[in-house]
């Protein structure tokens, strides 16, 4: 009897070998785009918390101009924030003042990223009312 001798063992391997490499390739673009994805939710959180931290800035704002006689140019103030945001810090700079406008920046800074916007207050009555606020 004639044995016939397979040579299919090495195209077996060869064919194993790429499938493997394929699946590895897979996995490592798998990991790189999730990473992205992280990176980028970061991003967005942390984006959101200086908007807030602008809202809660433009509200210390009118709570203390409100409350006290009246503000100067150049004036600058910290925000006290809550202990839970200990890596965050919020500034209010009075830019201009006259006798019914006054006009502000509010500064907040998270993790060495920051965000500003300048907000213009009016005299209405004996009160003072957001006009508009502007990012910069």
């Amino acid at each position: 009897m004639i044995r016939v001798q397979r040579r299919s063992s090495g195209f077996i391997l060869l064919t194993a070998i790429l499938m493997i490499a394929i699946v590895a390739v897979a996995v490592v673009t798998m990991a790189a785009a999730a990473s992205s994805a992280s990176r980028r939710q970061s991003s967005v959180v942390q984006q959101a918390q200086r908007e807030q931290l602008l809202l809660a800035g433009t509200r210390d704002a009118l709570q203390r101009f409100n409350s006290s006689p009246g503000a100067k140019p150049n004036e600058e103030f910290k925000v006290d924030l809550p202990a839970t945001l200990s890596g965050a810090d919020l500034h209010l700079h009075v830019d201009s003042v006259s006798t019914d406008a006054i006009i502000a920046t509010v500064r907040a800074t998270i993790d060495g990223r920051s965000e500003s916007q300048t907000i213009q207050l009016a005299k209405e009555g004996t009160a003072w009312q957001l006009k508009s606020a502007s990012l910069q």
